[in-house]
């Protein structure tokens, strides 16, 4: 399933390239064991995001997460996978 997710990123755009703000109390499940406001009021911050609505966020504890935003009936976020931030950076 990781590979599948990863080989669909065809294009990667600044944090910027879609508006957060209007995803209020929306969390996604990061790898610290807490949840986090993919809107950033919590300290989480994106890094990338991609095509179909995902995003990397790192957490003020030191994870990065990748989380693609569902939107078909209800509005869901799934946590796709997660490390510790210096692993990421290796």
């Amino acid at each position: 399933m990781l590979e599948r997710e990863i080989s669909d990123i065809k294009r990667v755009l600044p944090a910027s390239h879609l508006n957060l703000q209007g995803y209020f109390g929306l969390a996604y499940q990061c790898g610290c064991k807490d949840a986090h406001l993919v809107n950033g009021m919590d300290g989480a911050r994106p890094i990338f995001t991609t095509f179909p609505v995902k995003f990397l966020f790192k957490c003020p504890n030191g994870y990065v997460t990748f989380v693609h935003i569902k939107c078909l009936f209800t509005t869901k976020a799934a946590s796709i996978w997660s490390c510790k931030e210096k692993l990421y950076y290796k």
